[in-house]
C-alpha cells in the first residue's frame, strides 16, 4: 500500500482517503499518551512507595518537588492517560453504544481519579512547610491527616473499579467487533487478576506498573491504527 499526502487527505491504494487532519489527530494522541506513559513510570520512580501513611520527614525531604511532580506531573500523566485511552477504546469499538458507554465511564472516573490521588497530598504538603506550621505542629496535622485517609481511601478504591471494569468491557467488545485482538485483551485480564492476587511488594507493584503503562500504549497503538485506516480498507 502506498500513501501520499495533500493539503487535504492522504490516498491510499484501496479505501476512501483519510484526511490529514484524522492522521495528525491520531498522532498526537498516540504521542500524548506515551508521554504520559513515560511521565506516570518516572513519577512512580521518583516517588516514594506508599504504605498506608504519609511519612512526615519524607514529604520535608522532598520539599517543593513534592508538589510540583504531583500538580505538574502525577496527576496530568494520569488523567491524559485515562482519557485518551478512553478516546481510542471508543474508536476501537466502531464507536457504538457499549463503547462509548465503557469509554464515558473510563475518562469520567479517571479524571476523579487523578483530581483524588492529587488533592490528597495537599494537606501533607502544607503540613510539612515550615512557613506554614513549625515541624511540631506539622507532624501532628500529618498523624491527623493520616487517620482521615481512609475517606480519600474510598474515592481511589471506587474509581479504579470503575476504570477496571471500563476498560475489560471496552476492550471485550473491541474484540468482539474485531478492533483490536483477543490477546490484548487476554494481557488486560491477566494484569487485572495479577493486580489482585500476587502480593503488593515494591518490586511487585513496579513491575506490574509497567506492563499496565506497556498495555495503555499497546490500546493507544491500535486505536492509532484504526484511525489511520482508510475507510472501506
Amino acid at each position: 500500500m502506498t500513501a501520499t499526502t495533500g493539503n487535504h487527505a492522504a490516498t491510499t491504494t484501496s479505501g476512501s482517503p483519510v484526511p490529514v487532519a484524522r492522521r495528525r489527530v491520531a498522532t498526537l494522541l498516540l504521542t500524548l499518551l506515551v508521554l504520559a506513559a513515560i511521565g506516570l513510570t518516572v513519577f512512580q520512580w521518583w516517588e516514594p512507595p506508599f504504605t498506608g501513611a504519609i511519612d512526615f520527614d519524607t514529604t520535608v525531604g522532598l520539599g517543593a518537588g513534592y508538589w510540583a511532580m504531583n500538580v505538574l506531573l502525577g496527576g496530568p500523566a494520569f488523567a491524559v492517560t485515562f482519557v485518551v485511552a478512553a478516546l481510542f477504546l471508543a474508536v476501537l469499538g466502531d464507536l457504538r453504544w457499549p463503547a462509548l458507554l465503557a469509554a464515558t465511564a473510563l475518562a469520567l472516573a479517571g479524571l476523579v481519579f487523578a483530581l483524588v490521588i492529587t488533592a490528597e497530598t495537599l494537606p501533607f504538603i502544607w503540613a510539612a512547610d515550615p512557613a506554614v506550621v513549625d515541624p511540631g505542629t506539622g507532624r501532628s496535622v500529618t498523624d491527623a491527616f493520616n487517620a482521615g485517609l481512609p475517606g480519600f481511601a474510598v474515592w481511589i478504591g471506587g474509581t479504579t473499579a470503575v476504570i477496571i471494569v471500563a476498560v475489560l468491557a471496552a476492550m471485550i467488545w473491541a474484540a468482539v467487533v474485531r478492533g483490536l485482538p483477543w490477546r490484548v485483551v487476554a494481557l488486560g485480564v491477566t494484569v487485572v487478576a495479577a493486580g489482585f492476587l500476587l502480593p503488593t511488594t515494591p518490586p511487585v507493584v513496579v513491575g506490574l506498573s509497567l506492563v499496565e503503562r506497556v498495555l495503555w500504549v499497546l490500546l493507544g497503538w491500535f486505536g492509532y491504527r484504526r484511525l489511520i485506516r482508510p475507510t472501506g480498507a
